[in-house]
C-alpha cells in the first residue's frame, strides 16, 4: 500500500470520526490486496469503495441508519458520514483523473487513441518534471527504470533518477517537447514506444546557456493498472537550431 492509500485510510479515520483499530485497518488492506485482481486500472476507486463498504457495516451494525430519531445525534453523524463518503469519493476520482486520464491498454482500440494517451502521459510526466514534483514525476516510472544519456551516461532505478533530476533539473531546466515530432508505436501486450524532439529551456539564464535539443525514446508499460516508463533513451543532445 502506497503512501497516498495509507493517507486515504487516515483520512476516513479522524476526519469521518470513525475509529479503525490496527485489526480494522489490517482488514481494509486485505481487501485492498485481494481487489487487485478483479478491479485494475481504478486503485483510489476501489480503496474508496472497500473502506466505505467496511464503514457502511460498522454503521448498520449499530443501527445509525435506521435510527427514525428526527433529532438523534446517531442520525445527524450518520448523515454527516453519508456526505462526507460521497464529497471523499468524488475527490479520490479527481486525483485518479488528474494523475493518469488514460485508458488501459486493452481498450485502446486504434492508433489515434493510442497517440492521444501517449501524449497525456508524456504530458504528465514533464509537467511534474517542469514543477519539480517530485512524488509525481516518480510515479511515472518503474522502480527498476533504466535511463540512459549519451552524456550523462546510465542511471538505474527510480530513487536514483529522482534524486538525479532533483539535484540537476528544479529550478534549473524546463522541457518542451517539439510540436509535430511525437511518434508512437503499438507494443502487442506490452504498451507503447514514445519517440520525438524535446528542447531545454533554463529559464532566467538562457543569454548564456542557450536552449538545447535532443531526441528521446521512453518504453511504456501497462501493468497493475498504470502506464509507467520502463527504458529511455536520451541522445542527439546540440544547441537548438534559432
Amino acid at each position: 500500500m502506497t503512501a497516498r492509500e495509507e493517507l486515504i485510510i487516515n483520512i476516513y479515520k479522524y476526519n469521518v470520526n470513525i475509529r479503525m483499530d490496527w485489526r480494522e485497518v489490517s482488514r481494509v488492506k486485505r481487501a485492498w490486496v485481494l481487489g487487485l485482481a478483479r478491479d485494475k486500472g481504478r486503485p483510489l476507486q476501489r480503496l474508496t469503495r472497500i473502506i466505505g463498504e467496511h464503514l457502511g457495516r460498522r454503521v448498520r451494525r449499530f443501527g445509525w441508519w435506521t435510527n427514525p430519531g428526527k433529532g438523534c445525534v446517531m442520525n445527524r453523524i450518520a448523515r454527516a458520514l453519508r456526505v462526507g463518503l460521497s464529497l471523499l469519493g468524488l475527490a479520490l476520482f479527481g486525483l485518479v483523473a488528474g494523475a493518469q486520464d488514460v485508458p488501459p491498454l486493452e481498450k485502446i482500440q486504434s492508433q489515434a487513441e493510442l497517440d492521444k494517451a501517449i501524449t497525456v502521459l508524456d504530458a504528465g510526466v514533464f509537467d511534474a518534471y517542469n514543477k519539480c514534483d517530485l512524488e509525481k514525476f516518480a510515479s511515472y516510472f518503474t522502480e527498476n527504470v533504466e535511463f540512459y544519456h549519451d552524456q550523462g551516461g546510465v542511471t538505474l532505478g527510480r530513487a536514483a533518477l529522482t534524486e538525479s533530476v532533483k539535484k540537476n533539473i528544479c529550478g534549473k531546466v524546463t522541457r518542451e517537447l517539439v510540436p509535430g515530432t511525437l511518434q508512437v508505436f503499438y507494443m502487442k501486450g506490452y504498451g507503447a514506444i514514445e519517440m520525438g524532439v524535446h528542447r531545454f529551456h533554463h529559464p532566467g539564464h538562457e543569454d548564456t546557456e542557450g536552449v538545447g535539443e535532443g531526441r528521446f525514446v521512453h518504453l511504456w508499460q501497462y501493468k497493475d493498472g498504470a502506464w509507467k516508463i520502463t527504458r529511455v533513451l536520451s541522445y542527439d543532445h546540440h544547441a537548438a537550431p534559432k
